[in-house]
């Protein structure tokens, strides 16, 4: 009787390559993916006062494998309070920016409000997690890691995603 291997567990599906916690693309590559398919994100960042903030923010995106949903803003506002160095004070003048206003407006205070009850379970996950940093991740200066592969830059600084 022939005997056949035990069918191998499926990879995870992930909605974009970065969230893969041992994707090797670079962190310019994942940016250019993030960007590929939120477009109209280029234009905010560029033209946008806090552009710094927000060009950071979405690195951050790809750093952490968070999708720019309600879900994934809250899971990645939980990750830049304990694993950057970004100051808290710059999240409540960025969510007084028209822009964000109007998103959530779209979007659905209900629906944000139910994400960040959501997101609180999750915390836990990402407070346990964050014991394993090697340091803050320098999010003014991401630049200065482009280059370098996420996987790569993940272990430099003991980055687990989930």
């Amino acid at each position: 009787m022939a005997t056949y291997p035990l069918p191998c567990t499926p990879a995870p599906a992930y909605e974009y390559a970065f969230q893969d916690p041992q994707a090797t693309m670079t962190l310019a590559e994942g940016i250019a993916e993030f960007y590929q398919r939120h477009p109209n994100r280029i234009y905010v960042a560029r033209e946008h006062r806090h552009k710094l903030f927000l060009n950071a923010h979405d690195a951050l995106h790809v750093l952490f494998g968070c999708p720019p949903t309600f879900e994934g803003e809250w899971r990645l506002a939980w990750w830049t309070m304990l694993a950057t160095d970004f100051e808290l004070l710059l999240y409540p003048r960025l969510a007084i920016s028209r822009r964000v206003q109007t998103t959530i407006v779209k979007g659905g205070l209900v629906n944000a409000s139910l994400a960040f009850f959501g997101s609180l379970g999750e915390l836990a996950a990402i407070v346990w997690r964050s014991r394993y940093l090697r340091g803050k991740w320098p999010a003014r200066y991401f630049e200065n890691h482009l280059n370098e592969r996420l996987v790569d830059v993940r272990r430099a600084f003991g980055i687990r995603l989930g």
